[in-house]
């Protein structure tokens, strides 16, 4: 297990700046995520971690390696790519066994390794076939093997499972978590999926326009995200303008009425902007002592949730889930009472958020 060290990298294309001064520290075995949006610069980064790309500024350690200076052939840092990229003339076994051949492995020695690699990710009855006879699914664990078999220090995943439907996708993730902790990998994946990271990810960096907005582990950065975007884009989430009215209880003046929270943002003070962030699902059913009401606007029933858009005072509209016993009795133009808890409650800062 090798942990990757990433200090103050910069990366430029041009005068657009992929990379802005990013430092990141990966501990030895975790799956860590990139994800942000298109464009934001975690495919530039984990370039850069791989040898792909060099940096205009900044160095890259895998270890205690300073590898910004190797390239890619000596960092051992294999990348699984989007499109896969096997050969489709060779069979699987020739597939996985191909980066052992160019290192000159002994061929027992190979036979062995790609029928073990075979067996992790569980193709070994398909080793015949060519790439265009299996499924997304099985040539993606193609991939894997073909990464995993020649015992790399680091893994860099760049979106693997975009090619893949939903059920292939919800399957892969939980097997490429298990080769992992399996191989005993360091792992350095980039999403744009927000359901893949917090499935997967041991700690996750989150990026827009080439910065680190925020790093934590998937439930501190869905329930406790730093800023506006990072709430966002981790989810539906109902965004309300407020002021604070209070400091001990915190109480949040907005114009749906005053909501309660059990925290505040650092530096905030009495009469400050902020904003009231509640996700869907935080609402409850019923009059509350922080409690808002409106009328139902649409209804799509999900069989084991229901989602609605409800109405409020001046036209605001509020996402809501509801699950559980009763869900989706509601008819577009019911009237809902509706409360959250304070817990429940997200004060964010008004503005946009400093990235770290």
């Amino acid at each position: 297990m090798t942990p990757i060290r990433i200090e103050s990298v910069s990366k430029r294309f041009g005068r657009t700046v992929a990379i802005d001064s990013v430092s990141l520290d990966i501990g030895e075995g975790e799956i860590f995520f990139l994800l942000g949006p298109s464009g934001c610069g975690k495919t530039t980064l984990l370039r850069v971690v791989a040898g792909l790309e060099v940096p205009d500024e900044g160095r890259v350690f895998l270890g205690e390696t300073d590898v910004t200076d190797l390239p890619a052939r000596l960092r051992e840092a294999v990348m699984v790519f989007q499109s896969y990229a096997l050969w489709p003339h060779m069979s699987v076994e020739r597939n996985v066994s191909f980066g052992l051949e160019v290192r000159s492995v002994p061929r027992a020695e190979r036979e062995r390794s790609v029928r073990r690699a075979l067996e992790q990710v569980k193709l070994e009855a398909l080793a015949a076939r060519k790439p265009g006879q299996l499924s997304g699914g099985q040539q993606q664990r193609v991939a894997l093997a073909r990464a995993l078999v020649v015992k790399p220090r680091v893994l860099l995943l760049d979106e693997p499972l975009s090619n893949l439907d939903a059920a292939l996708r919800s399957e892969m993730r939980g097997e490429i978590r298990r080769l992992c902790n399996e191989a005993g990998l360091t792992a350095l994946y980039v999403t744009h999926d927000q359901h893949e990271a917090l499935a997967v990810a041991d700690r996750i960096a989150l990026l827009d326009a080439g910065r680190i907005v925020q790093v934590g582990t998937p439930r501190e950065i869905y329930t406790r995200p730093a800023s506006r975007f990072a709430a966002e884009f981790m989810g539906v989430t109902n965004i309300i303008e407020a002021r604070v009215a209070g400091l001990d209880p915190a109480l949040l003046e907005t114009a749906l009425g005053t909501f309660g929270a059990t925290r505040l943002p650092v530096g905030i003070a009495a009469g400050d902007a902020a904003l009231v962030s509640v996700r869907p699902e935080a609402w409850r059913r019923g009059k509350g002592t922080h409690g808002v009401s409106g009328r139902v606007a649409t209804v799509a029933f999900l069989g084991d949730h229901a989602e609605y858009v409800v109405e409020a005072e001046g036209g605001r509209a509020l996402r809501v889930t509801e699950r559980g016993p009763g869900t989706g009795v509601f008819e577009a133009g019911d009237m809902l009472e509706l409360h959250v808890d304070p817990v429940d409650v997200l004060v964010l800062p008004a503005g946009p958020g400093e990235p770290e």
